[in-house]
């Protein structure tokens, strides 16, 4: 989400809800990058927004077969972020990564 409020992300969703299921060259959804938290940590609203408007997209795996699960437990331990994604796939815990660095 790199910081951006909330709010401009339901802004966006509304304006155009195919967004959330959107992928990019690496595989990443919104949900995904949400949860990478290399620029700003993942925001448990935005969290919440992408999963109430896509909630498939928490199964969604990137190029390195990581779920967003996978991000969110590298880069911080936003308890309530991992426990939305847990609720939604609970599975993401026996998921394995593809490429491990």
């Amino acid at each position: 989400s790199y910081g951006v409020p909330v709010e401009v992300v339901s802004l966006l969703l509304d304006r155009y809800p195919e967004a959330a299921r959107e992928k990019d060259n690496d595989g990443d959804t919104p949900l995904h990058e949400a949860c990478n938290g290399c620029w700003a940590p993942a925001k448990v609203d935005v969290v919440s927004l992408l999963l109430d408007r896509y909630p498939e997209v928490a199964r969604e795996k990137n190029n390195a077969g990581d779920t967003p699960l996978h991000l969110l437990c590298e880069i911080e331990s936003d308890l309530g972020a991992i426990l939305l994604l847990l609720d939604a796939y609970p599975e993401a815990l026996r998921k394995k990564k593809r490429i491990s660095w």
